[in-house]
Parts: structure tokens; sequence; C-alpha cells
């Protein structure tokens, strides 16, 4: 791991902007913002999602389309003796537009950028030379429902300082931080996709079959009551 290039301890306030208004975004704000992580700035799309999370998370809204000019925002301005809140990026968008909303982030908008994606590399965000990866092994919902106690969290960074502050935040929402390298992560996120969606899994293996062997039944549509009618 590389010596920190940024100066900050995970206990130090930070400057947290999160980008996104899907389901990742809400669920991990709402996880932050509830174990006094605050949440500075919501950059999201032009619509109401955006502007009702950052009212959830008391946060400023930044209504933003990739292929803008990106407002710059930042802590105000303080005393030049000591170090401000380090400004930290969390990307929660999905994996089509990651890397093209990561570039708008460099070292002139953030001091730190940080994706959540299971598939995403972490070169998606070369845009930046402090970067990591803040993906939690669990299905992401809008509304209340995500049960964070125990819930792994896989961190991938090369860099020391934003590996504190990413172990900080697991532990501040209850969750058990994990280390992993691309290769695990990658790897883990097909486990856990696998697993998720095992019975979809099989009914698509048995429709292939019912195809090969010639039955006019479907398994994806199951009777009512009773077993799924392969034949």
């Amino acid at each position: 791991m590389s010596e920190p290039l940024i100066n900050q301890s995970p206990s130090q306030e930070t400057w947290l902007t999160l980008v996104g208004s899907g389901q990742a975004a809400w669920a991990l704000g709402s996880a932050l913002h509830g174990s006094g992580i605050r949440v500075q700035r919501v950059v999201a799309r032009p619509n109401g999602r955006g502007a009702a999370l950052a009212q959830r998370l008391e946060a400023s809204w930044v209504p933003w389309h990739a292929g803008q000019p990106l407002p710059k925002d930042g802590p105000p301005s303080t005393d030049p003796s000591r170090p401000g809140p380090t400004r930290l990026t969390l990307l929660a968008v999905s994996d089509d537009a990651l890397p093209e909303v990561a570039s708008f982030f460099g070292t002139d908008q953030t001091d730190a950028l940080v994706h959540c994606s299971g598939t995403r590399s972490l070169e998606d965000l070369n845009v930046h030379p402090v970067r990591g990866v803040f993906w939690p092994i669990l299905n992401l919902s809008k509304a209340d429902e995500t049960t964070w106690k125990g819930a792994p969290i896989l961190i991938q960074t090369e860099e020391a300082s934003l590996h504190q502050i990413l172990h900080h935040w697991a532990q501040r929402i209850g969750a058990t931080a994990r280390d992993v390298t691309e290769g695990q992560r990658q790897k883990l996120h097909l486990a856990a996709v696998m697993t998720a969606n095992f019975n979809n899994v099989l009914l698509h293996w048995g429709h292939l079959l019912t195809q090969e062997w010639g039955t006019h039944r479907d398994p994806r549509r199951p009777r009512r009551n009773g077993p799924l009618p392969l034949v």
C-alpha cells in the first residue's frame, strides 16, 4: 500500500459528495447519514429522485448530466495553517455509466474517488490518483430494509489514508470490512450473482433442456400448484 496522498485520519470530517440517485445511492447515502457521516451534496440527474435524496440526507442537490460542466464545490475556506476536510466522492451509478461519470471527477473536483461496483475495475477511476472501491455484498434497496449489521463490504485501494477512511465507514454503519484484490472482488461478485439468482439459473437450464428434448411446456411458467411442469 502506498504512502498517504491525502492528509486525513478516519475520524476527521470529510466533505462527501454522493453521485447518483438509484437504489445504491439511496441505500449507501442513508446508511452513512444515519451513522453520523455527513453527505454534503448529492450530484444526480435533474429529476425528482435526486432532489428527494438530497432532502433525505440534508445535503445540497446539484442537478447534472454527464457531458455538462460540473459545478465546483467544496468545504468553505479555513485557516490555511490547518488542513481542511478531505473532499471525497462516492460514485453510486450504474456499471455502464461509471467510466463516463468518473471522467468528470479529477483532482480539481475531489481529493479521492470511490465507486461501489462489484464488477468495474479500479482503473475505471484512473482520472484520479487516489481511488478505491467500497462494494457491499447486499441487495441494496431504496426502502429502509437494508440490514447492514455484519454485512460484508469489500474494500480495494492502494492508498493508505483512503483505506482507513473506507474501513471507518464500514465500521460506522455496522458492516464488516474485508480487503480484497480486484480479481477476488470480481470472483466474489460472480458467486454472489449465482447465489442470488440460483432459481433463475435452474429455470433457464430447464428451459434449454425442454427445448433440446422437444417438449412443449415451458418450465419458466409454473402452474399455480405443484412442481414445475418440465414435461
